[in-house]
């Protein structure tokens, strides 16, 4: 019966020690964990060298809640929903020029550096904003941050103030212009019952057309009241405050560290096992050259 030769079973196996042998990376990496190794250790101490030698920017965050703080029971669902449709707004208004320039004044910067360095984001489902301020240093970071904060407040308290002005006034002129109208009705119906002093239907539409011009008088009157004192406020319509300011600001070494380091071991990991593989077919290939060779 014909047996195998030792040469023939270890080719049928593909045994490891097979010089022919095709080279596996998790083979290859066993036999040089080291070669593996290396360009781990090099790359990681690589990012840590440029993540100390990056420059820190530091963040600081406080909190502003708009919307009403105590709804009624009746007015909670509405009273939310306002609040969070309010966050959502006025958070893109963290960039605008009547947000900025007040910021840029107070910090000694660029309206572009602060537009650059502010960003503000609504809380999910929630009355509240987030503003962030960055700089190059933990007190930049906080002084941009509380400024921001406090401008945005001021932003909110004139825009809203604004709008509920040009509403009134708005709503004024009209009511205005329905009671000159009402009082040209009364004229004409003070003249149709001059006309006929005894018809009690004259008088009646006199007197109903007298009722409506005095009507509209009052509504006019009272929008103009309201308008006058909606101009001259200085508090918003919208209820709006901080719930905490900036008082400190984090780093991003570290987490810039761990981004780097990850990236490095990584790669070294890649960069590895494909020279630890090389070099085993390297082998593999001179060993197969001189066994032929000797053949």
């Amino acid at each position: 019966m014909p047996t195998l030769t030792r040469d023939r079973t270890e080719s049928i196996r593909g045994a490891p020690d097979d010089p022919g042998a095709p080279t596996s990376p998790l083979g290859a990496v066993l036999r040089y964990p080291l070669l593996a190794i290396l360009p781990v250790v090099v790359l990681v101490a690589a990012a840590v060298l440029v993540a100390q030698g990056r420059p820190v920017t530091y963040t600081a965050q406080s909190r502003v809640a708009i919307g009403s703080f105590n709804p009624s029971p009746d007015q909670a669902p509405g009273a939310a929903f306002a609040g969070t449709q309010f966050a959502s707004a006025y958070s893109r208004a963290i960039t605008a020029q009547q947000v900025v320039r007040p910021v840029a004044r107070e910090t000694g910067l660029t309206p572009d550096q602060v537009a650059s360095r502010l960003t503000a984001s609504p809380v999910p489902d929630s009355p509240i904003v987030r503003v962030t301020g960055k700089g190059p240093t933990a007190a930049a970071a906080v002084r941009l941050s509380g400024a921001a904060t406090d401008s945005l407040l001021a932003y909110v308290h004139r825009s809203d103030d604004n709008v509920e002005a040009k509403t009134l006034l708005l709503r004024f002129r009209r009511a205005q212009a329905r009671a000159a109208s009402a009082h040209s009705a009364a004229r004409r119906a003070r003249v149709a019952r001059d006309l006929s002093l005894s018809s009690s239907s004259a008088q009646r539409r006199l007197d109903e057309a007298q009722t409506e011009a005095d009507t509209a008088d009052l509504r006019a009157s009272a929008l103009r009241q309201a308008y006058l004192q909606r101009s001259q406020s200085e508090t918003s319509g919208i209820p709006v405050r901080t719930l905490n300011t900036a008082d400190s600001a984090t780093g991003d070494r570290v987490k810039t560290m761990k981004v780097l380091v990850t990236i490095g071991v990584l790669a070294g990991l890649a960069v590895g096992v494909a020279l630890a593989t090389a070099f085993a077919s390297a082998r593999s290939r001179r060993r197969s050259r001189r066994r032929v060779a000797t053949s």
